[in-house]
């Protein structure tokens, strides 16, 4: 925690905003402590590297259609993508 800073000097300093701040301040007064929590939500169906072999396949030819790319994409994958 930066002592002897107000939410301003902080958000200069930080570039974030000024009520995230400010909640990211009293979490850490009543709590002791600051931790992100696990963000909730549904997975990503592909993963980081699926989702690169897609976008490689429509950089190589980027007047091929959804139907091309989906079906190139499931030849050569495990993970099946409808659209």
């Amino acid at each position: 925690m930066i002592e002897g800073h107000s939410t301003a000097s902080i958000k200069q300093i930080m570039t974030d905003r000024h009520d995230g701040i400010q909640k990211i301040i009293h979490k850490f007064k009543s709590e002791g402590m600051y931790e992100e929590r696990k963000r909730v939500g549904r997975p990503p169906k592909l993963s980081k590297r699926s989702h690169s072999i897609i976008q490689r396949l429509c950089m190589k030819n980027r007047h091929m259609s959804l139907t091309n790319i989906v079906r190139t994409y499931n030849m050569g994958s495990t993970l099946h993508v409808s659209r």
